[in-house]
C-alpha cells in the first residue's frame, strides 16, 4: 500500500502520494525514520509494517499495525545502531480500499439516515 526506499529515495505503492517519510541521522545511511499522514486519504486498514535492512541480522523487523488510525505519525528510531541502516519502510494491508475523510462522514450519515427511517417503518 506504502513503501519509501532510501536509495533511490523513491516511493510507491497506493498511498504514495499520501504519506511521507523522513530518513534521519544521515539521509543515506539512516537508523531512524519518520513516517507522516500528509494527504487526503489515510490507510484505514492496515495491518504491518516492515523496516528492512537485509544485510544484518535480523534483516527486517515486522511490526503489527492493528489498532493504527492511518492518520498517527510513525517513530522509527535506533534500528541497526552501529552495524546498519534502514533500506526502505513499507506497510501492508488487508486488501480493500480507504474512504476519504469528507466521504466518510457522509457513509456513516447516510447509515445513520437508513436506520432511522427502517425503524419508522417497523412502528
Amino acid at each position: 500500500m506504502y513503501k519509501q526506499d532510501v536509495e533511490p529515495l523513491t516511493e510507491s505503492g497506493a498511498f504514495a502520494s499520501d504519506y511521507t517519510t523522513t530518513f534521519l541521522n544521515d539521509p543515506n545511511d539512516p537508523k531512524d525514520a519518520q513516517i507522516r499522514w500528509d494527504g487526503s486519504d489515510f490507510l484505514s486498514n492496515a495491518t504491518h509494517l516492515l523496516v528492512k535492512d537485509g544485510k544484518h541480522d535480523p534483516g527486517w523487523y515486522l511490526f503489527s499495525l492493528v489498532g493504527w488510525d492511518g492518520k498517527m505519525g510513525i517513530d522509527l528510531l535506533e534500528f541497526w545502531p552501529d552495524q546498519g541502516a534502514i533500506s526502505h519502510v513499507a506497510i501492508y494491508g488487508g486488501g480493500g480500499g480507504t474512504i476519504p475523510e469528507p466521504t466518510a462522514a457522509l457513509v456513516w450519515s447516510l447509515l445513520l439516515g437508513v436506520g432511522l427511517v427502517c425503524r419508522r417503518g417497523r412502528k
